[in-house]
């Protein structure tokens, strides 16, 4: 029997999810409250996502978080300050992504994040 292995196309092939990742860099300027600008840039791209867990809390309102892991191709540049639009929803990426790396030939094939909708 032959076993596939988990290769940049065959992931890139599951990607179908339409999404638009929103990097945020800082500009090393301060606007006039003397507050660091930032400056986005916007691509258009594919991913997969999951719910991880959902939660509401209670203290005065009624706030709902819904927590997700996200895949996207890994010939994006992203980290923990971005943001990703999915299907009309605003999600904040927590944390650093984690590289999904092929098991022989150490190919990066995805990125995996953890985000939060926002949105």
């Amino acid at each position: 029997m032959t076993t596939a292995l988990i290769s940049a196309k065959w992931v890139n092939s599951r990607l179908r999810i339409p999404a638009t990742l929103t990097t945020v860099a800082m500009t090393g300027d301060v606007d006039e409250m003397n507050r660091p600008t930032e400056t986005t840039t916007t691509v258009a791209t594919k991913c997969y996502f999951q719910a991880k867990d959902s939660s509401e809390v209670t203290a005065g309102q009624i706030v709902g978080t819904a927590h997700f892991t996200v895949w996207v191709p890994s010939c994006l540049d992203v980290t923990g300050a971005d943001r990703i639009d999915i299907l009309g929803a605003t999600y904040d990426v927590e944390g650093p992504p984690r590289p999904l790396v092929h098991p022989y030939t150490t190919e990066t094939v995805a990125w995996e994040l953890d985000v939060v909708r926002t949105a």
